[in-house]
């Protein structure tokens, strides 16, 4: 009988005194994957407004009820807002009615809900290690993939993504996990590419299934983001048997190592082509773009002193101006940054050279391995230059002595085509590797800030336009030994608090 005292009401209705009958949120029973909670009363029209009664609630050793008050707070209309304290705590409220005095004329039955528990947020296992705190921004919210929380910047988390069934383990296969414009968010897997509110109910998904590339599955990867329009934009691959062009030595004992194949006394070598593909709200392909027709053997056989032949140009970002009708995307392996006309696929220019004069390629690149191409509403283009030239990644001690930049660039009339107008190196301190590795990401915050995520490198910095770091934290795993190791990170971006209070109401 005592369970019963707790849960006093298991369906989610309340009778009013006119007998009308409405939904309230939390509903009895119900487990919250946040903190900042929304709460709706069952309307009535003839309130003048509506007071939030929100108490802790446990159960002491003799099975009794135990309450803390946390907040009592007004509101105009029948929703308000609470970042709840604490994640695996039981939690009731109810809501008062006010009317012409002010004074509370009835109330709801309580109502009792938990927040969630999950690994993704116990702080034993994953946290923020704070290096310099924020002494700005402090409405800002951090969003992370892989382990897909979003975090305060104190470190606290106050939301993340639950069990459902996108990936047979979501802690490691969630990429390029992001809010959208209609206050949802949309993340890729190894599997899939999904749209999800801010309870993890999924909204969409992508249909995976080959019709671009010609597959049983397109292979999506690296980065999906709804557009403005309200379609889906996916990056994905293709793997395509490509004769190896003459000249190209090929050793025979590589032939099944590197998925070789001997016709005709011609070699066949199997690449990896990106492609990007762009889905309307039914699911149905309304644009696609395929390597293969737009790139040469000179691009897809490239010969590296270090790592051999490379036949995967890597497509690891893209960012689509829907005004301006242009699509930047980023090839790793070969260093560049490649702009085509939207619809067309036209590609428009090619950057990543540098040029000693109008005549003279320099042996030199702009950037190497980058990642994360942003277009910002200033016309400038963002990116995080992991700086992987291969001459510089040796094996042992040698590895990390490139160090990974934020790379800001205008687009010009030059040869190059791109004139770099800023520049901050991620040599902070010794907390961490200098050198990014793999992923990273670069958002440029309301005020000018650029919020930087250094991908395997397990570090996440704010720093201003004068270059100043301003926040500086370390993603870490933790063991039973109370042992810290660096969580590498895919891409971090950000809410403001503002923002997220969107995502609330938003999936009723």
């Amino acid at each position: 009988m005592k369970q019963v005292h707790v849960f006093l009401f298991f369906f989610a209705i309340a009778f009013l005194a006119d007998n009308t009958i409405y939904a309230q949120l939390p509903g009895e029973g119900d487990v919250l994957n946040y903190r900042l909670a929304g709460f709706t009363a069952p309307k009535d029209d003839k309130a003048t407004g509506y007071v939030f009664e929100i108490s802790e609630y446990d159960l002491n050793d003799k099975g009794d009820i135990v309450t803390k008050e946390l907040f009592s707070q007004r509101s105009d209309s029948n929703r308000t807002i609470v970042m709840l304290p604490e994640f695996d705590k039981g939690y009731m409220w109810r809501a008062g009615y006010l009317n012409e005095k002010g004074k509370v004329k009835h109330t709801t039955p309580y109502y009792h809900f938990r927040t969630g528990k999950y690994s993704t947020i116990d702080t034993s296992l994953f946290r923020l290690k704070i290096i310099d705190s924020a002494k700005h921004h402090k409405d800002l919210f951090i969003v992370m993939d892989f382990i897909s929380v979003i975090f305060d910047m104190n470190g606290k988390p106050v939301w993340y993504l639950p069990d459902i069934p996108l990936v047979k383990d979501k802690n490691l296969q969630m990429r390029d996990l992001k809010p959208t414009k209609d206050h949802t968010f949309t993340a890729t897997t190894n599997f899939g590419a999904f749209e999800m509110d801010y309870s993890g109910k999924v909204l969409w998904r992508a249909p995976n299934d080959g019709k671009v590339n010609g597959d049983t599955m397109e292979y999506y990867h690296h980065e999906f983001t709804k557009l403005d329009n309200g379609n889906y934009m996916v990056a994905s691959l293709e793997y395509v048997m490509r004769r190896v062009p003459d000249g190209i030595e090929i050793k025979p004992e590589t032939l099944t190592k590197d998925y070789l194949e001997e016709r005709d006394g011609h070699y066949y070598k199997k690449i990896t082509a990106g492609n990007l593909i762009e889905y309307n709200k039914k699911k149905e392909v309304v644009w696609s773009w395929r390597s293969v027709d737009h790139f040469t053997d000179d691009d897809f056989f490239r010969k590296r002193a270090l790592n051999g032949l490379n036949t995967d140009m890597h497509l690891n970002a893209f960012d689509f101006d829907e005004k301006n009708k242009v699509i930047y995307m980023s090839f790793r392996n070969t260093n560049e940054i490649v702009k085509i006309a939207y619809p067309s696929g036209k590609i428009l220019n090619r950057y990543g050279d540098i040029w000693i004069n109008d005549s003279t390629l320099s042996d030199k690149r702009m950037f190497y391995g980058q990642h994360c191409v942003r277009k910002s509403d200033n016309g400038r283009l963002y990116m995080f230059n992991n700086n992987s030239n291969p001459m510089l990644l040796m094996s042992g001690p040698e590895r990390m002595k490139s160090v990974s930049k934020v790379s800001v660039f205008e687009e010009d009339s030059s040869k190059s085509g791109l004139k770099k107008v800023w520049e901050f190196t991620c040599d902070i301190d010794t907390f961490a590797e200098a050198h990014g590795g793999a992923g990273g990401s670069v958002e440029e915050l309301p005020d000018g800030c650029l919020l930087v995520s250094m991908g395997s490198a397990s570090r996440i910095f704010i720093v201003d336009p004068k270059k100043k770091l301003v926040w500086n934290v370390l993603p870490q795993s933790g063991d039973a030994n109370n042992n810290w190791y660096p969580l590498g990170q895919y891409r971090a971006t950000y809410l403001t608090r503002e923002e997220l209070e969107k995502f609330i109401f938003n999936k009723f």
